[in-house]
């Protein structure tokens, strides 16, 4: 009996031991990847999505017209 599970355990711990790094890395890719470039944003006067309340209008501080 011991044998058998000394067998099986050899057969299966392996394989999670080579593919635990891989996974990791991957994991690790994953979430730098998802990550916002600041860079990519840095010419943006205001927010320019509609869930700040401004419905679309422009600010007249910025010296936009306001549309309506």
């Amino acid at each position: 009996m011991r044998y058998h599970t000394r067998a099986c355990i050899l057969d299966v711990v392996p394989p999670f031991v080579a593919f635990y790094p891989v996974y990791t890395r991957g994991t690790q890719e994953f979430v730098k990847a998802k990550r916002k470039n600041p860079a990519a944003y840095e010419n943006d006067k205001r927010a320019t999505h509609l869930g700040d309340g401004s419905l679309g209008r422009k600010d007249p501080s910025l010296g936009e017209e306001p549309t309506l």
